[in-house]
């Protein structure tokens, strides 16, 4: 791969990461797949990123704020409530969630280059989070156990209302 390729890639990773509404979708897609195991986790995290690869048909608009900004709430809040998904509900919520990444990535104004960077950035990130979640489930005291994700949930779920309610207000 050519130096200037490189380069391109690294910008699509770094502008993901610099994403926040991104980066919080993740948070939650990884809060609620915490509950199933490894192999069902990765098929989440392919349905996710063909998800996000399908915003490359969506040219850019001022309603991808709008849609992000709800799919994050109805993540918080399904998070929030303490519904522990398994595999065959969670995966098809992924797609959704994918193409909420990619339109908050940038990807439809994105050259391919800088696509494989928010894709790579976006699979790294969820893979870090799911195991960080596993991690913390294991040695959290059960009470913790029950509360942390709910309020985790709960910021996300208001984060997304606030942004959609402010997205409102602008119109």
């Amino acid at each position: 791969m050519p130096a200037e390729g490189t380069g391109s890639v690294a910008e699509g990773a770094l502008f993901f990461l610099q994403q926040p509404m991104a980066v919080a979708l993740l948070v939650a897609a990884a809060l609620l797949a915490r509950v199933i195991r490894p192999a069902a986790a990765w098929a989440a995290v392919a349905v996710l990123l063909a998800g996000a690869v399908g915003s490359v048909v969506f040219p850019p608009a001022r309603w991808h704020n709008a849609a992000v900004a709800v799919a994050l709430a109805i993540l918080g809040a399904w998070a929030m409530a303490g519904l522990r998904p398994r595999a065959r509900a969670l995966l098809p919520a992924m797609a959704p969630v994918g193409l909420a990444v990619g339109m908050s990535g940038g990807i439809p104004a994105a050259t391919w280059t800088e696509i494989a960077g928010t894709l790579v950035a976006a699979g790294l990130l969820f893979g870090v989070l799911y195991v960080v979640f596993q991690y913390a489930d294991q040695r959290l005291a059960p009470a913790l156990r029950q509360v942390a994700p709910r309020v985790l949930g709960a910021w996300l779920a208001a984060m997304g209302l606030l942004m959609a309610a402010l997205y409102v207000l602008a119109r």
